[in-house]
């Protein structure tokens, strides 16, 4: 093997590690924004079920868990969230007191 090719080769491997590295960079920003935007469309949603449907108790329980344990949304949301709760007599669920004070 001539040293050519030799220096070819280990552009080769360096150049490809580098590709990867850059492909693996990309693909982590992007579930990182993914993440972000559906924490923001799931915190809108909430709102506006709040809102304007406070009597729709299991989709908002359901979507507040959501966003709550497997976003962790932590916005001012928390203190709407206890407030509805206590205007509509709903003892908070298991998983609120657990994160509540996060």
């Amino acid at each position: 093997m001539t040293a050519e090719n030799i220096v070819a080769l280990v552009g080769i491997v360096l150049g490809s590690g580098a590709l990867f590295s850059f492909i693996q960079f990309l693909i982590n920003r992007h579930d990182i924004r993914k993440g972000w935007t559906a924490q923001n469309v799931d915190r809108l949603q909430l709102m506006v079920l709040i809102a304007d449907y406070p009597r729709k108790v299991d989709e908002i329980l359901k979507l507040a868990e959501h966003y709550f344990v497997e976003l962790r949304g932590n916005s001012f949301l928390k203190e709407l969230f206890a407030d509805w709760l206590k205007s509509q007599n709903i003892q908070e669920p298991e998983w609120f007191e657990l994160i509540k004070h996060q």
